[in-house]
């Protein structure tokens, strides 16, 4: 096995509406298109997922939405969330 290092730092926010700084966040990494990735009807019931669109549209973000997180996902279901992206 050849040497390598593999770094993977992640960025989780707490805090009393912090999903309506989600735009001026994602802002600061220039994105083309992000992919908001949910489960099932919670997000939608509960208004986060408007709020989440709402801030992304105030900050000029193209998105695409794709329900349906599921624990150990098949391949087929990550390769249909890549193309939902490359759309335009």
């Amino acid at each position: 096995m050849k040497d390598f290092i593999y770094s993977a730092p992640t960025k989780v926010y707490f805090g009393k509406d912090k999903e309506l700084e989600v735009g001026k966040i994602i802002k600061e990494y220039n994105p083309t298109k992000v992919m908001i990735h949910f489960g099932g009807s919670s997000a939608k019931k509960s208004g986060l997922l408007d709020k989440v669109i709402r801030v992304l549209d105030e900050e000029d973000i193209k998105h695409v939405e794709f329900g349906g997180v599921q624990p150990n996902p098949e391949l087929s279901l990550v390769r249909e969330g890549i193309d939902l992206c490359q759309k335009d």
